[in-house]
């Protein structure tokens, strides 16, 4: 069996919300699911000077023996609730010199799986950008595909089979947005369901000629292709090479709409929803003051979102 399916979490009942999705994806594939809680040297105290002090090295050892016990029983509690999936769990050492994410995202580099699965809180962006987010940091950092899921106030139900009925991918035009098209296709395979394709046309802006240049002469007879028309064009392209695959692809053109709020209206209307798009993967100042469609819809997500940042 060569295909993973990792799964992370942290000790939290909210990142096991994880595990129901990750399971699912390892029988459907078939593949190996794989549990990964990174271990991180615990601090004690702060000095006067500012710094930093570590446990001693026997207190970070039983501290380390408590996180892989409760792994261990977390793990048992799976294979209970899923006989049927192959699984497994590793807690990993963090580095001191690369931050959480980049740590699990070095190692998820390492490991190549198939698709990485992890919960998000999805919190604003003030807060995140001057908090911190392990999932935002970690999309930035990592390369492939990754499901984030919104965690719920209730106990993760291990033993759940969560459906995908419906995925959306929304494309502009570029080879970055379709990136997305392979893994969202596999999903589509996997689960047995159909795929939508969706392009949002901004409103057309007319630039005036700079000063002192004659704007460009074009034949009195030439009409371009409406927008609309090249786009359905577009996606008539896309689909064809998809449906080679053998999934339903339906196809639709939105005008003269915020791109961020047509895709979030779309992907909360179906039940069972899964958008996939793919990312630059920028952050901090950029994304919070320039914006960004993808960390939009994260954020506004109520259903699960696959995010694929190509290398």
């Amino acid at each position: 069996m060569d295909r993973l399916i990792l799964a992370f979490v942290d000790g939290s009942p909210q990142s096991e919300h994880a595990l129901p999705w990750a399971a699912e994806l390892a029988a459907r594939s078939p593949a190996e699911l794989r549990l990964v809680r990174p271990h991180w040297t615990p601090v004690s105290d702060v000095s006067p000077d500012g710094m930093l002090c570590p446990y001693p090295v026997a207190v970070d050892a039983d501290v380390r023996a408590a996180e892989q016990t409760q792994l261990d029983h977390l793990l048992a509690r799976l294979k209970a609730a899923r006989p049927d999936v192959p699984a497994s769990a590793v807690l990993i050492d963090g580095d001191t010199e690369l931050t959480f994410a980049a740590a699990l995202a070095r190692y998820v580099a390492e490991c190549q799986p198939e698709f990485t699965v992890l919960t998000t809180h999805g919190h604003g962006p003030f807060a995140r950008f001057w908090l911190g987010s392990v999932a935002d940091e970690y999309v930035r950092h990592a390369v492939g595909p990754t499901l984030l899921l919104r965690t719920g106030p209730e106990t993760a139900d291990l033993s759940a089979r969560p459906e995908v009925q419906h995925v959306l991918v929304p494309l502009d035009g570029s080879r970055l947005a379709e990136q997305a098209l392979a893994p969202a296709a596999r999903l589509a395979i996997l689960f047995g369901t159909d795929i939508t394709l969706l392009q949002v046309l901004d409103p057309a802006v007319t630039a005036a000629p700079l000063p002192g240049l004659k704007p460009a002469g074009l034949p009195d007879d030439w009409q371009p292709p409406p927008a609309a028309e090249q786009a359905r064009q577009y996606l008539g392209h896309i689909a064809r090479r998809v449906r080679q695959q053998n999934i339903c692809v339906h196809l639709e053109v939105v005008d003269n709409r915020s791109p961020a709020d047509t895709i979030l209206t779309h992907h909360n209307t179906f039940r069972g929803g899964l958008v996939a798009l793919a990312t630059h993967g920028r952050g901090g100042l950029t994304r919070l003051l320039l914006g960004s469609v993808a960390d939009k819809v994260i954020r506004g997500a109520t259903g699960p979102v696959l995010v694929v940042r190509p290398g």
